[in-house]
C-alpha cells in the first residue's frame, strides 16, 4: 500500500500526498493511470542503456551483470565473442556460452542471455552476463559495460523501467523489494501475492465500483430531463457503503504489511537485576546477553531479532531502570525512554521476591498508553511482590 499512497500527480493542478485518508485512497482508485510522473521528477533518462550487478556483492560461484535499454544489444556486441554470432543476431530468450573480451584479452567465460523487449523484465532489450563471481572479474566486466556505452543504473532503476514500460504496476513494483528483503515465510508469501497482482486486482475492482457510482450521479446531474432515477435504478448509498468497507479492509492490511516487513519491536524493561537479560536469552534461544547476579550488568540497549509464528520480532533488552548515579546511567535511562517510545509492546519484568519501588511506577509512566505485559520473574523464590491495579490491568505472566 505504501507505493499506492506515495506522492501521486493525478492532475496538473492536483497533488495527492502520502496519507491513509479514505478520500485520498478513493481518488487514487478512481483516477487512472495509477501514477503520472511529472517531467521534473523523471530523474533517469529512458533513452540511456543502463548496467548493474544484479547479484549480491562479494565472492561466489556466479554473478549476474544486467544490461537494459535501447542500446543493450549494441553494447553487448562490443564486449562479447560468441561462436553463434554477435548478441544482436542471436535468437530471443536463449542462452549461449560466450566470452567477455577487452581488446585481445579474455576477461571471463560466461553464459550469455538475450531478451528482446517487450519480452523482458524491464520491457526493453535486455542482456545478462552470467560471470564467475570473483570480485575483480565482476568489476572488470561492469567497467567494460560502462566504457562500451552503458551507464551505471541507479538503485531500483530496472524495476522503475518495468513500471514505466507497463510491465508491472506500483503495488507490484513495491512488492519486488518486499520479496527480496522478506525475513519470514509469512512476509515472503505476502510479497508474492502482491507481486502476482492480487492487491492490484482488488484495487481495480474497487475502482470499477466507484466509477459506476460516479457515472450514475453524473448522469443524474447532467441530464435532469431524462428521468434518470438514481435511487430507483441504483442504490448509491448501499454501493458507497460497500466500497467504504472494502477500502477500510484494504487499509487494515497496510498495518499487517508493515508488521511483516519491519517486524514488531518489544522492549524488555525493569529495575536492575530482575532477570531481563535472562528473559532475552530464553526468548531467542541462545546466550546473547551477559547474565550476572551483580546489578547493573547491562548498561546499554541490546537488540536481537527472531521469528515468532512467521512474524519478525525485535527484542530490545535495556539497562536496569533506577535513579541515575552518574553520567553513564543517565545515558542508559535516556536510551530506555527511546526504546519505549519506538517499541510496539513492553515486557515489564518484576522480581517476585522484591517489593515494588518508585522506579517501577516511574518506568510505567514512560510507557503509559502502550500495550504491556507484566512478567513476574523468579516465582520459585518467596513472594514479596504485590501488583497494584496499575499493573494488574496488563497481561500478567509468571516465569522462573
Amino acid at each position: 500500500m505504501g507505493a499506492l499512497l506515495a506522492q501521486v500527480r493525478i492532475h496538473p493542478e492536483l497533488t495527492v500526498t502520502s496519507s491513509h485518508n479514505l478520500g485520498h485512497l478513493a481518488l487514487l482508485i478512481i483516477f487512472p493511470p495509477l501514477v503520472i510522473v511529472s517531467a521534473r521528477n523523471l530523474r533517469w533518462d529512458m533513452e540511456d542503456t543502463i548496467a548493474a550487478i544484479a547479484t549480491p556483492i562479494g565472492c561466489g560461484a556466479i554473478a549476474i551483470i544486467r544490461l537494459s535499454g535501447p542500446r543493450a544489444l549494441a553494447v553487448a556486441d562490443v564486449m562479447v565473442r560468441c561462436h553463434a554470432g554477435v548478441p544482436s543476431a542471436l535468437p530471443n530468450r536463449t542462452v549461449f556460452v560466450a566470452s567477455i573480451v577487452k581488446g585481445n584479452t579474455v576477461l571471463d567465460q560466461i553464459l550469455l542471455t538475450v531478451m528482446r523487449g517487450p519480452q523482458s523484465y524491464t520491457g526493453e532489450d535486455t542482456v545478462e552476463f552470467h560471470c564467475h563471481g570473483g570480485t575483480i572479474t565482476v568489476r572488470q566486466v561492469l567497467d567494460l559495460c560502462l566504457v562500451s556505452g552503458a551507464r551505471l543504473a541507479q538503485p531500483g532503476e530496472f524495476t522503475k523501467r518495468a513500471f514505466l514500460n507497463g510491465k508491472i504496476d506500483l503495488t507490484q513494483a513495491e512488492s519486488v523489494m518486499d520479496l527480496i528483503t522478506a525475513k519470514t515465510s509469512l512476509a515472503q508469501a505476502a510479497a508474492m501475492r502482491a507481486l502476482e497482482g492480487k492487491l492490484s486486482a482488488k484495487i481495480t475492482t474497487l475502482r470499477e465500483r466507484l466509477l459506476k457510482i460516479l457515472a450514475y450521479i453524473q448522469a443524474y446531474l447532467d441530464f435532469p430531463d431524462e428521468n434518470i432515477d438514481v435511487l430507483r435504478d441504483f442504490d448509491v448509498a448501499a454501493e458507497l457503503a460497500v466500497a467504504t468497507d472494502e477500502i477500510k479492509n484494504l487499509l487494515l492490511t497496510a498495518r499487517e504489511g508493515s508488521v511483516l516487513r519491519h517486524g514488531i519491536g518489544i522492549a524488555i524493561v525493569g529495575r536492575p537485576n530482575v532477570g531481563k537479560s535472562s528473559l532475552l536469552n530464553q526468548l531467542i534461544g541462545r546466550d546473547r546477553a551477559i547474565v550476572s547476579p551483580v546489578p547493573g550488568t547491562t548498561r546499554d540497549t541490546l537488540e536481537e531479532t527472531t521469528e515468532i509464528c512467521g512474524v519478525p520480532v525485535r527484542f530490545i533488552d535495556t539497562a536496569g531502570y533506577r535513579t541515575p548515579r552518574g553520567t553513564v546511567e543517565s545515558m542508559g535511562v535516556a536510551r530506555i525512554a527511546k526504546a519505549l517510545s519506538n517499541c510496539d509492546l513492553v515486557l515489564h519484568v518484576f522480581d517476585y521476591s522484591r517489593r515494588l519501588s518508585q522506579s517501577d511506577y516511574a518506568l510505567a509512566e514512560l510507557y503509559k498508553g502502550k500495550p504491556a505485559i507484566s512478567v513476574l520473574n523468579k516465582v520459585d523464590l518467596t513472594r514479596k511482590l504485590r501488583l497494584p491495579p496499575l499493573f494488574e490491568n496488563t497481561h500478567v505472566v509468571e516465569t522462573c
